[in-house]
């Protein structure tokens, strides 16, 4: 039995949950303000418009604190195409005095993981979406 393939899969596993590792240098970090709090029965999720993305690239979006929030990795777009505009929901903990703070980082195979220019993550919103949630026992 071979225990390699088995190991690297849990290793990649672990470094995706992004364990609270602080973010590289280089990401694009953003600060939005909320227009309005979250009413009882809301969340607040964060909206990503992405444009053009060479193949195989992907954007990973984190916390200020370097977790892992959702990561934005295009299939089957042609190239030099936008992207579309991606939806990553965000834990409670994640506003702060009306404010959401996240940071931006590209990566793709055989590229240096870096921050994402305009043209890349063309804008970053948050929006307010229904939730249902379970009493309390």
């Amino acid at each position: 039995m071979h225990l390699a393939p088995l190991a690297a899969y849990v290793l990649t596993t672990l470094l995706m949950q992004g364990g609270g590792a602080a973010p590289p240098p280089d990401a694009r970090r953003i600060v939005l303000d909320l227009p309005r709090a979250p009413a009882a029965e809301e969340a607040v999720w964060l909206n990503v418009r992405v444009g053009a993305l060479w193949r195989g690239a992907r954007i990973l979006v984190l916390t200020d604190d370097g977790t892992l929030l959702g990561a934005i990795s295009p299939f089957a777009v042609v190239p030099g195409q936008e992207a579309g505009t991606y939806t990553i929901p965000l834990p409670e903990s994640a506003v702060r005095e009306g404010r959401v703070a996240v940071r931006l980082v590209l990566e793709g195979p055989r590229k240096a993981t870096r921050r994402p220019t305009e043209s890349e993550v063309e804008d970053v919103g948050l929006i307010y979406v229904p939730i249902k949630r379970e009493p309390v026992r």
